[in-house]
This record gives structure tokens, C-alpha cells and sequence, in this order.
């Protein structure tokens, strides 16, 4: 991969910063993505929504201490 810099106008950096928080990607990521739409003239294969991909996000829980109780919650003493 090469590296390349870019400068925009105010308006289509935060167009481009908006579009990047939305996706949750960054705005090189969008850039190369336009790119292989556009200049290279097909989209890039999609992500394979198998193995790890498939879980993402799948849960949203409150609990914020899982890393540290991950035992408890497993087997059943958490509360």
C-alpha cells in the first residue's frame, strides 16, 4: 500500500469526517473505497459476514465489567 496526501476544502473534509463517523470507518477508508468504485471501475468484494464478523455488535448488554467477571457470568455467580 502507498501512502498519499490529499488536501479539501473545509466543507468536503467535514462531509467526509460526518460520512467516515457514521460508517464507523475513517476517512482514508471511504477515500479508497470511492476510489476502487470510481477510478478502478468496480466495488470491492464485500466482507465475508462469516466467523467473527457475524457476532459483532450482536449484544448489547450494561454490564461494563465482563473482561474482569467473564467467569462469573459464564457459570452463573454473577448478579
Amino acid at each position: 500500500m502507498k501512502r498519499a496526501q490529499v488536501y479539501f476544502d473545509d466543507d468536503k473534509y467535514e462531509v467526509l469526517r460526518a460520512k467516515a463517523f457514521q460508517q464507523h470507518s475513517s476517512i482514508s477508508s471511504i477515500l479508497r473505497d470511492l476510489a476502487q468504485i470510481h477510478v478502478i471501475g468496480k466495488p470491492k468484494r464485500a466482507r465475508s459476514k462469516g466467523g467473527l464478523d457475524a457476532i459483532i455488535g450482536m449484544v448489547h448488554d450494561p454490564k461494563r465489567d465482563v473482561a474482569r467477571r467473564h467467569d462469573d457470568y459464564l457459570w452463573g455467580d454473577a448478579s
